[in-house]
């Protein structure tokens, strides 16, 4: 759960660099479409995620590109400039796109899924903590020798969870169950669309400053309560199915309702 609380953790500081620097540095003054083409472009050897892991994967890809991906985020802060930045950020995304398909695919390995969904809202809740500390902005773009000491310390956090996973034995031995291979597959698919939901809607601290007129600290007790709640229902999952429902069914009218007080979105607000 760690290591994918911190994976999570430094690949949306990845995604938010990787698209800052579509946007002001290799598309700038560009057309949206054409930078929607560069993104897609950029984004595309990421999603062959399969390739490197049948060609350099090896028996556990989940820890190769783990490295990788901790390796480039390390160099990001140390090198920097017009070309370094966008090409360390570009390649740190792709590696982080390699690693996490093949993380839930060790979990699966290790009967461990149920880990990935809890890892995913513990990593949001470190970045929206990490952004109210540092007053709405995000590691990567801070250059001082203590954001560089804390990208280490950060990367470092995420590596020796990994090596642990990775070193751990097997919880059972065997061929994982079919429903797990195509739960992982599904996760991974899923997950960039849960990520793009929250960054921008539910777990964005700059719409909802703006939006509902809320101090930075407001706005993240008001994310950090709905992550909190989910983290909670992940660790305590419900046996019955109408449960379920019924608790899927207050998340969605709880998020509606942080969305009308929090400010125009789905629908239009009158002040």
């Amino acid at each position: 759960m760690l290591a994918g609380a911190a994976g999570v953790w430094l690949g949306i500081q990845g995604l938010r660099l990787f698209l800052t620097m579509v946007v002001w540095n290799v598309a700038e003054d560009q057309p949206a479409t054409r930078m929607a083409l560069w993104a897609l472009g950029l984004y595309l050897p990421g999603l062959l995620a399969w390739v490197p892991a049948r060609l350099a994967g090896g028996a556990r890809p989940a820890w190769r590109f783990g490295l990788l991906f901790g390796l480039l985020t390390v160099l990001r802060p140390v090198r920097f400039g017009p070309v370094w930045t966008p090409a360390l950020a570009f390649t740190a995304w792709i590696a982080w796109l390699w690693w996490w398909p093949a993380f839930l695919q060790e979990l699966v390995r290790r009967r461990a899924l149920g880990a990935a969904v809890p890892g995913i809202l513990l990593g949001l809740m470190a970045q929206v903590a990490g952004q109210t500390a540092l007053g709405g902005l995000d590691l990567p773009y801070l250059r001082s020798p203590g954001a560089r000491a804390a990208a280490v310390l950060l990367v470092g956090a995420f590596l020796l969870c990994l090596w642990q996973l990775h070193r751990g034995p097997d919880r059972e031995k065997g061929a994982p169950a079919g429903g797990e291979e195509a739960s992982a597959a599904l996760g991974a698919a899923l997950t960039g669309p849960y990520l793009f939901l929250q960054l921008t809607w539910l777990a964005n601290l700059g719409r909802i400053e703006i939006f509902g007129d809320w101090e930075l600290a407001a706005a993240a007790l008001f994310v950090q309560a709905g992550l909190a709640s989910g983290l909670l229902g992940a660790l305590t999952p419900l046996r019955s199915r109408p449960l379920r429902i019924g608790f899927a069914a207050l998340g969605v009218g709880l998020a509606l309702a942080g969305e009308r007080l929090s400010g125009p979105g789905l629908w239009p607000c009158r002040r």
